[in-house]
């Protein structure tokens, strides 16, 4: 499939690979989103998942399984919570200098099932993952 007239959100994308951070991709359903988010982990060898209305246990271990294509051994452990599956994901980043991107698509349906986890979220982003230099995109529609 062709891919067309996206440069400059690719390049707001890729600036982020400069330094690390965090992107919301945020809209409404069918304007191109996840195809966008899925062109950039194509081109930067990123970590690209997609939320469903599964409970958090089956959602953590989807995330894991997508991460360990990176990194290695990472699906091999059941997290009990968020908060210990993104910092292992920090650590092991960055023992592996592997700095992303990192998509979780669909971020509403994560919430709906782990409420804390914007909260989780903005202190791994400000803390583990900005020391570990990774690219953080979260998705979802409006």
């Amino acid at each position: 499939m062709l891919f067309l007239n996206r440069t400059r959100e690719l390049a707001a994308l890729a600036e982020l690979a400069k330094g690390g951070g965090l992107a919301v991709v945020w809209g409404r359903r069918r304007i191109g989103k996840t195809r966008l988010l899925l062109e950039w982990c194509q081109r930067a060898r990123g970590v690209y998942t997609v939320a469903d209305q599964a409970g958090a246990a089956a959602q953590r271990a989807y995330f894991a399984r997508a991460l360990a294509e990176v990194l290695p051994g990472f699906a091999d452990v059941t997290y009990p919570d968020w908060e210990r599956l993104l910092t292992r994901l920090a650590a092991d980043a960055a023992a592996r200098r592997y700095r992303g991107p990192i998509v979780l698509d669909e971020l509403p349906y994560l919430v709906a099932s782990a409420p804390e986890l914007p909260s989780v979220l903005q202190r791994w982003v400000d803390h583990d993952a900005g020391r570990a230099g990774l690219q953080v995109a979260l998705a979802g529609s409006s």
